[in-house]
């Protein structure tokens, strides 16, 4: 069948650039024609003129009426195309559609339910024993978080500790007075 419908397209396609072909010679004779009836005129030949401009309008009339037919069978060439590629494509997804069909009917869903149930519990006793092997506060970025925290708060301690002290009030009297005892010996 695809043979035939590409014999078809074939014969389509070349009656279409048959066409074309006729227009164009249709659109030269007009275009002669219309020399023609021009020259008449410049003559003073009316009638011969009118005779020649009116083979002119025809021929320019039948050169689109060509070209329209050939636009309608490279439409037509175009359908029979899209219409391959649909049949194909049908017949691709009802192979894929038998075959889906087929595999379905082996499936012993009994045996799928039973693997999923496995799997599922297996699955519960693998995140049992992450969670158990895990600290409590394994999320990454709060154990970051944390870490920074801390080591700011010991940032800031060491500062603290080594910035020389400086009095903020006056010294008491009794201080005052313990440095000039001691000061005379």
């Amino acid at each position: 069948m695809a043979d035939k419908q590409q014999e078809i397209i074939f014969q389509l396609r070349f009656q279409e650039k048959m066409l074309m072909k006729q227009a164009e010679r249709e659109e030269k004779a007009a275009n002669k024609e219309r020399g023609i009836a021009k020259r008449h005129l410049a003559k003073g030949e009316r009638n011969f003129a009118q005779l020649h401009a009116t083979n002119s309008v025809r021929s320019s009339q039948h050169a689109q009426f060509l070209r329209e037919n050939a636009a309608r069978v490279s439409q037509m060439v175009a359908d029979l195309r899209m219409a391959e590629v649909q049949a194909k494509m049908a017949k691709t997804l009802n192979t894929a559609v038998k075959e889906m069909e087929k595999y379905i009917g082996k499936m012993d869903l009994e045996k799928i339910a039973m693997m999923t149930l496995k799997y599922d519990q297996i699955r519960g006793k693998t995140q049992e024993a992450h969670q158990i092997l895990a600290p409590a506060d394994a999320d990454l970025e709060a154990n970051c978080e944390s870490l920074l925290n801390d080591l700011d708060n010991e940032v800031m301690t060491e500062s603290l500790m080594n910035a020389p002290v400086i009095p903020t009030s006056a010294v008491p009297a009794q201080a005052q007075t313990n440095h000039a005892v001691a000061q005379p010996s």
